[in-house]
């Protein structure tokens, strides 16, 4: 109800077909993936949405590490109130029209995917959490819903194609996007060979991760000279 109330206030505020700026923080990890995985997980997932919606023309998106900063420090494990709070500022910070903070936990073979989204309204953030919770191998249809929930929170004008790219069913495994999550650690580490060789593996296993096949294009043109 707090979602379609949003829906309905943006829809005064928000041309359809309107430029609209999103930034979408790392994800809060904790519990998702052994402690070493945690800081490259929550990079590949706020990678994987920000490309998701990237796709859409009318898009504009924020560095995830720009959206980090604007969010400040401090250890989150849950998404929790404050978490809400901490994202409605941000929001104001960036002076974009919509802030997302990710969160995924892992339930033995089932995976939550949710999100602390606040959406800009004339001057006004309004501020509210989406979930959603299935199987870990559809982790990407997941993070998908994700972004539609933002881009239809921002009352865009959406194209039946694009809708269609961000309504696909197919999904990359659990085990491809931390393939993703295990390249992005080896390239921060600066091992750019071994980041390549995980980004390659994980588009062996049949990965659609747009944000995946964009480092590994920059890799392949820097590795080996």
């Amino acid at each position: 109800m707090r979602t379609l109330l949003l829906v309905g206030l943006l829809s005064s505020t928000l041309l359809a077909g309107t430029k609209v700026s999103v930034a979408i923080a790392p994800a809060i990890t904790r519990d998702a993936v052994p402690s070493q995985l945690e800081a490259p997980m929550s990079k590949a997932l706020a990678e994987m949405l920000s490309w998701e919606l990237s796709m859409l023309p009318n898009v504009k998106v924020t560095d995830p590490q720009d959206a980090a900063k604007a969010l400040g420090g401090g250890e989150r494990s849950v998404l929790g109130e404050s978490d809400l709070t901490d994202v409605e500022a941000a929001t104001r910070r960036l002076g974009v029209d919509a802030f997302a903070l990710p969160y995924v936990r892992r339930d033995g073979d089932e995976v939550t995917v949710a999100a602390a989204i606040s959406v800009k309204v004339g001057t006004h953030p309004c501020t509210f959490k989406w979930e959603t919770r299935g199987p870990q191998d559809r982790i990407l249809p997941m993070v998908r819903q994700a972004a539609l929930q933002m881009a239809d929170s921002l009352h865009m004008n959406i194209s039946a194609s694009a809708r269609a790219v961000l309504q696909q069913s197919t999904g990359s495994s659990w085990e491809i996007v931390t393939l993703f999550a295990k390249g992005i650690d080896a390239e921060d580490a600066g091992r750019k060979t071994d980041a390549l060789a995980l980004y390659r593996e994980a588009q062996s296993r049949g990965a659609m991760l747009p944000a995946l096949m964009v480092r590994m294009r920059k890799l392949e043109a820097t590795v080996g000279r």
